[in-house]
């Protein structure tokens, strides 16, 4: 009788263990999906991140590449094809368990529709272990990421030339006083040469290095110490369109000999204005290979002008200027370019001996260099330089204000926004 009692607790006992282990089995086997899919999901994400972040970085370092050209924009596929590069090489190739999309400009968040900005968004289907007793299907695992090309603070003047020494020379007591930056593309190691009591006020950024007399320290010529070894700048203006020739013929035109003279914009084979000077009426004076001179104590005034000079041979000379008072268009294909000389024309664009100059505007030439000489004290010769060579001497002493400045200087590729706002 005791026997068969205890064989009956014990099947009892057994009866009561297996209904418990029944019991338990679905939240042990939650427990196992949850930590070990949830583990996997995890990784899955971090890894999706990480490619959603090398894929924007990616687009925005060909928008950097191309900015000159395209102006932070992807008309020809390139960096969406970079970012697209890099997300199949690390697993995320579009093949069906994974999605990229890569969109420029950006359309969702907080930088949606702006140029020079990539957003990459990736997923990747994730398929189910131990949760497949919860469902069926895969899992989306999903990251997105915004990287841009980076504008630094506009630049008062952009010396282009990539290894010139040189390439900003300042000499002969001249005096520069920009109220932003200095930039210099040249990777020489003379890059900015100072000597002869000249002076520079403002941040100077240099691809290379800067070239002072042996017996001289950096604040003997310049405001702050200038930064070396820096990232050349893409000129913000390489896209800027030539203006028609198309517009009224004007010929040769020499204004002097006691009369004061109004003109207005054209075609002008040459234009030469002196004594006692001209008023310009506002728009496009496109000048050909006679070029464009202001000289002999002539008083010029122009609002909403712009000079263009073609490639035929022209060059720009203002000498011994009485009062010269000039701004450029405030709006429109050319607003705040108030001299444009073909990339090709390699002719100097000589300032010099004005007596009161102000001058507004971007002073546009990138395949010539910009020389200014002499000048009175302050004078303003613009409100930014962008040209291939600079040298200022003589006592020139030019102050610059950025009221209206062209473009900004390119800074980097970089990565803003990783996930969602």
């Amino acid at each position: 009788m005791r026997i068969r009692s205890h064989q009956r607790r014990r099947s009892r006992r057994g009866g009561t263990v297996a209904l418990t282990i029944a019991l338990c089995l679905p939240v042990l086997l939650g427990a196992a999906a949850f930590v070990l899919d949830g583990g996997m999901l995890m990784a899955e994400r971090r890894r999706a991140q990480g490619i959603a972040d090398a894929s924007s970085h990616a687009a925005a370092c060909s928008l950097y590449k191309n900015f000159a050209s395209d102006g932070g924009g992807d008309p020809n596929g390139k960096a969406r094809a970079a970012a697209l590069s890099i997300a199949s090489a690390n697993g995320y190739a579009n093949n069906g368990n994974a999605t990229v999309n890569v969109n420029i400009p950006p359309k969702s968040g907080t930088f949606a529709g702006k140029a020079g900005y990539a957003e990459a968004i990736v997923q990747y289907d994730h398929p189910r272990y131990f949760s497949a007793i919860f469902g069926s299907g895969t899992i989306p695992v999903t990251a997105r990421a915004v990287a841009r090309v980076a504008i630094q603070s506009k630049a008062s003047v952009i010396v282009l030339d990539p290894s010139a020494a040189g390439a900003l020379t300042l000499t002969g007591s001249a005096r520069i006083n920009a109220e932003s930056a200095i930039q210099v593309n040249s990777s020489n190691a003379g890059a900015v040469n100072a000597s002869n009591g000249a002076y520079a006020t403002g941040q100077i950024n240099i691809a290379g290095n800067y070239s002072i007399p042996n017996w001289a320290t950096w604040n003997t010529f310049f405001s702050k110490p200038p930064r070396t070894n820096q990232s050349a700048t893409a000129d913000p203006l390489a896209a800027l369109p030539t203006p028609p020739s198309n517009g009224p013929s004007k010929g040769s035109v020499y204004t002097g000999n006691g009369k004061y003279e109004y003109l207005s914009p054209g075609v002008y084979n040459s234009l030469s204005i002196n004594y006692p000077g001209a008023t310009l009426a506002p728009g496009t004076y496109y000048i050909k290979s006679g070029g464009l001179t202001i000289a002999n104590g002539a008083t010029v005034t122009g609002s909403g002008v712009m000079f263009y000079l073609d490639n035929s041979g022209g060059s720009v000379n203002f000498q011994g200027g009485g009062q010269i008072t000039l701004s450029p268009p405030t709006s429109g294909t050319y607003a705040d370019i108030l001299l444009f000389q073909d990339r090709n024309n390699t002719r100097t664009v000589n300032i010099a001996n004005g007596a009161t100059t102000t001058i507004t505007g971007t002073i546009y030439a990138a395949g010539a260099e910009v020389s200014i000489a002499g000048g009175t004290q302050n004078s303003q010769y613009g409100s930014q330089f962008i040209s291939k060579r600079l040298t200022i001497s003589n006592g020139a002493s030019i102050l610059m204000k950025n009221s209206t400045i062209s473009g900004g200087s390119v800074g980097r590729p970089e990565l803003v926004q990783a996930g969602n706002d």
